[in-house]
């Protein structure tokens, strides 16, 4: 559970990849299962939003991860995109909510990519 939420609006503002403590990365080394990083999939998580007081659920949202560095095991940086998509930009402050994560299990293989040029994106359209 995550309780102190910063918003990452400078460094990877247009990113879908969180920092998350250390003990985080530890947690899933001790849990045992062997073909967490033995698979080509990347390490994704369910991230929740509920609220401090009522426990209610607020909203969800599926990340990567950019780093595990972060000291506090109480902290958590979200970029802008995914702090707006989790409405803690505009509906919501992180001085009410807390998150929880789950690991990600579902993603199915791929089999193909199709990428198309998406032009050019400015910080001031957004």
């Amino acid at each position: 559970m995550f309780t102190n939420v910063i918003i990452d609006y400078d460094k990877y503002p247009l990113s879908d990849k969180v920092l998350l403590p250390q003990e985080v990365l530890e947690s899933l080394l001790k849990s045992g299962k062997d073909d967490l990083f033995h698979s080509s999939k990347p390490l994704l998580f369910v991230l929740s939003v509920l609220h401090h007081k009522t426990k209610k659920l607020l909203c969800t949202s599926v990340v990567g991860v950019r780093e595990f560095s972060l000291e506090d095991n109480d902290s958590i940086v979200l970029p802008w995109s995914v702090a707006y998509k989790l409405e803690l930009c505009t509906k919501f402050s992180v001085e009410e909510i807390y998150i929880e994560y789950k690991l990600f299990n579902e993603v199915p293989n791929g089999t193909s990519i199709s990428l198309e040029p998406l032009g050019e994106i400015l910080w001031e359209n957004l």
